[in-house]
This record gives C-alpha cells, sequence and structure tokens, in this order.
C-alpha cells in the first residue's frame, strides 16, 4: 500500500496543532513555563517573546521534522496491515512513554516535578499517538 504524502502533511500540521493547544496556556503552558523555570513575564515584553521565538525556532523545525518521520514510520508499519490505532498505541507503549519518563526521571529537580514533567509530555504523546492512529487509519 502506498503512503500518501498529503496524508503525511494533514499529520504533521495535526500534530503542530495538538501541541500549540496542549503545550499553550489554556491547557498545560503555564505548569509547563513553572516547571521548566520559565519567567511568565517574559511572555508580556515583546522583546524577550521575539528573542525566546528565535531561539525555539531550530527547536520547531526539528520537531516538525521528527514529527514527519514518526507519522511516516507509523504508517509503514500501517501499510504492512496492522490496525493504525492499536499500532500507534503500541508505539507509544512500548517508546514513547518510557522515553517520556526517561527524560523526566533523570534530572535534579524534585519527584512531585519530574511525576508532572511525566504525565504532561506522556499524556501529549498519547493524545497525539491517538489522533495520529485515527487519521493514518481513516486515510489508509
Amino acid at each position: 500500500m502506498e503512503i500518501s504524502f498529503l496524508m503525511v502533511l494533514v499529520c504533521a500540521v495535526v500534530s503542530i496543532i495538538i501541541g500549540s493547544l496542549w503545550y499553550g496556556p489554556m491547557i498545560f503552558g503555564k505548569a509547563w513555563m513553572r516547571l521548566n523555570k520559565i519567567d511568565p513575564e517574559c511572555m508580556n515584553d515583546p522583546v524577550k517573546r521575539k528573542e525566546m521565538q528565535k531561539q525555539a525556532m531550530p527547536a520547531y523545525i526539528l520537531q516538525l521534522i521528527l514529527s514527519i518521520v514518526q507519522i511516516y514510520v507509523l504508517a509503514m508499519f500501517v501499510s504492512m496491515g496492522t490496525n493504525a490505532l492499536a499500532t500507534s498505541l503500541l508505539v507509544w507503549l512500548g517508546f514513547l512513554m518510557p522515553m517520556s519518563a526517561q527524560g523526566s526521571m533523570w534530572n535534579n529537580d524534585t519527584k512531585k516535578n519530574n511525576q508532572t514533567k511525566f504525565l504532561i509530555v506522556a499524556g501529549f504523546n498519547l493524545v497525539l499517538s491517538i489522533a495520529l492512529g485515527l487519521i493514518i487509519g481513516a486515510w489508509m
């Protein structure tokens, strides 16, 4: 089965939208900023905000590339005849969730902060995995 570039692109856009909402101020953005010791006042200063956006741009580009790779690999598994949603959940359980745990545990932060970071990151990856599985499953 052929993998549609348009499907990969749609999934990448959905990934950006979910990430923007998840880490935005309406859901977990304020907690995420607090956990990472980012001063919320800098978001009110146009100069500081512009500088933060400029510094973050390489990370955004890299994340987009990584998302496209993740989506393509997931679509490859699904094209082999596996269930898209089940495959997405297994990838989350076997790879994304443990990596989220590892990234949250091995630092010099408090146990509570580590647990909160883990829940935010693993939760995002779970929601994204479900969304990608549903889109890929419907598309293919």
